[in-house]
């Protein structure tokens, strides 16, 4: 069994085109009959669960989906697995001290946003005005546009913390627990969720892993095998086993390796 892990956007989901590729679809359903695991593996929260399943047209049956850049696993039901929490003490410095540039609050139930964040309307959210709408000590991520002069101010400031982990995305950037990253859920999932308990031990799954962006290296980096694309930043192809066309590329790579 191979635990496979795909980015969306843009690896699984392309926005150019508003749409999965055909070839894709096919190469993961042809995966998964072979007896693998095919996942999901995004910065995107539990909430946006059915504008990804819409946007996709419900073509493709994830085993699995790590929500929040893995700050929570859950099973193919969304029955929550794992969870990591921001520090509270993080949320309340964003809320109350960092420049309102629209920061949004990935929690279990809904996603927050700020007075800041209004005017970004293409997937829904709540927007709060004080701290007490909502349980600061259960946030999974904060994530803002670092593409704007603010937003990148916001990003420098504290690309470097120590509290948490800061990562830029194509669009968004990401507050992330110190403990939760893409590559770590993955492995967990494989470990926990797909490994074989056996008198020695566990025997742990291989896992794979495709992504695009640098929210993405730490799977790419933690996987057995990890794809990127050739138009990826270098420093993700560098992070990367293979530079692939696709989805449906490295499906095909993964079987090989899996009959030899």
């Amino acid at each position: 069994m191979i635990v496979f892990g795909t980015d969306f956007d843009d690896t699984l989901y392309f926005h150019a085109v508003q749409g999965a590729r055909e070839e894709d679809i096919a190469a993961i359903e042809k995966f998964q009959k072979a007896g693998n695991v095919f996942g999901l593996v995004t910065g995107r929260s539990l909430v946006m669960r059915d504008q990804v399943e819409d946007m996709l047209h419900h073509r493709v049956n994830f085993d699995f989906f790590i929500y929040s850049n893995g700050a929570l696993l859950c099973d193919k039901e969304d029955h929550v697995l794992k969870e990591h929490f921001l520090p509270e003490e993080f949320v309340r410095e964003v809320f109350n001290d960092m420049e309102d540039v629209g920061f949004f609050f990935h929690t279990r139930n809904e996603l927050l946003g700020t007075p800041g964040a209004e005017g970004q309307r293409e997937f829904d959210f709540r927007i709060v005005h004080s701290l007490d709408e909502f349980d600061p000590s259960k946030v999974y991520s904060v994530s803002f546009v670092h593409l704007n002069e603010k937003g990148k101010r916001i990003l420098e400031e504290n690309r470097n913390r120590t509290d948490v982990v800061t990562v830029p995305n194509s669009r968004f950037a990401d507050f992330n627990p110190l403990d939760a990253n893409k590559g770590l859920a993955l492995l967990e999932m494989a470990k926990e969720v797909y490994g074989k308990k056996t008198e020695n031990g566990t025997v742990i799954p291989k896992s794979a892993s495709i992504g695009d962006s640098f929210n993405d290296l730490a799977m790419l980096k933690e996987a057995d095998c990890s794809f990127t694309f050739p138009t990826s930043p270098k420093e993700v192809q560098d992070g990367a086993d293979h530079l692939v066309s696709g989805i449906a590329e490295a499906v095909d790579l993964l079987l090989k390796q899996d009959e030899e």
